[in-house]
């Protein structure tokens, strides 16, 4: 996913809980496993909490509990999320004009920075 805006710890993507994040409405899960990528890099360095919202400006468009980012992080990263679920990419909608057709397959073991 790609950061359009950030206002302060709250982070505004390209795509939420009507596109990839949907299933997550039913499983209230509160931790994810995060890595944002700028220039094709691992952004590493101190994290803070970040509340993440969708694209549709619905009340609902955002993401129950705040992610572990790094605190440099800015729009035009990319966020990659592991884990979130086989229906996923299945469930998405059209909602509020909002579809991500951009998918991205990452094929190699890259090492998370400490």
């Amino acid at each position: 996913m790609e950061i359009l805006l950030r206002k302060e710890h709250r982070l505004y993507l390209n795509d939420g809980m009507y596109g990839i994040f949907w299933e997550l409405r039913f499983k209230a899960q509160l931790e994810y496993p995060v890595r944002v990528y700028r220039n094709g890099e691992i952004l590493a360095g101190p994290k803070s909490k970040f509340t993440l919202y969708g694209p549709t400006c619905d009340a609902s468009d955002v993401l129950s509990g705040a992610v572990d980012l790094p605190m440099g992080i800015q729009p035009g990263d990319y966020l990659e999320f592991g884990n979130i679920g086989a229906y996923s990419l299945s469930g998405r909608t059209r909602f509020n004009g909002h579809y991500s057709e951009r998918l991205v397959e990452i094929t190699s073991e890259v090492e998370t920075p400490p």
